[in-house]
């Protein structure tokens, strides 16, 4: 199990890179499917948390908190752009956050 959390690190650190697809083919191919179906599930949790903390935001406009985790979620993603949006706004209301 340790190494299917090294795994899963990798993914986290290439994925929305060219070189995320061929690794989750590779895995494919050589018969790995419990770490394509752990990625997959890993993925619609986080796809989960991301649609909670976006209507949240709705709600709770002014905290810091809420853009910092979706900055984090979307980090893991690979989507820059939303992440450093996220940050932007977690930062505008708490200037401490790094």
């Amino acid at each position: 199990m340790e190494d299917d959390k090294s795994i899963m690190q990798y993914l986290k650190h290439i994925g929305g890179t060219p070189l995320f697809n061929l690794e989750i083919e590779a895995y494919k191919s050589a018969g790995k499917l419990n770490i394509v179906s752990l990625w997959t599930s890993i993925r619609n949790e986080n796809e989960k948390k991301i649609k909670t903390l976006e209507s949240s935001v709705v709600t709770y406009p002014y905290s810091p908190e809420l853009y910092y985790n979706l900055y984090l979620l979307y980090s893991e993603k690979g989507d820059k752009i939303k992440a450093r949006e996220n940050l932007r706004l977690a930062q505008q209301i708490d200037p401490s956050l790094k």
